[in-house]
């Protein structure tokens, strides 16, 4: 397996525990009238929409290194994307 690969396998990795995170928050919002835990949820999922945005840079520079038409890293920039267009569209729920 390339570097490259292993790399990518383990964004692939985190993001989906990420992207698993993301609904737990935003579930765990939801249900919730704590105060204090609403505060603490929102710098959570702040945070890791960051992260989100870090792995999908790196996908974009993997990507642009490469010239197969269908890749891995494609395929997590893809998942990436779709990730942080989702939560944009969620955003009004931290409001």
């Amino acid at each position: 397996m390339a570097e490259s690969e292993c790399i990518v396998n383990n964004l692939f990795q985190e993001i989906d525990f990420l992207s698993s995170r993301i609904k737990n928050i935003q579930q765990t919002y939801l249900h919730t009238s704590n105060d204090r835990l609403k505060e603490r949820l929102i710098i959570e999922n702040k945070s890791i929409i960051e992260r989100v945005n870090e792995i999908s840079s790196i996908a974009n520079l993997l990507n642009s290194s490469s010239n197969e038409q269908l890749s891995f890293s494609k395929m997590l920039l893809e998942i990436c994307n779709r990730i942080i267009i989702d939560t944009k569209l969620k955003r009004n729920l931290f409001i």
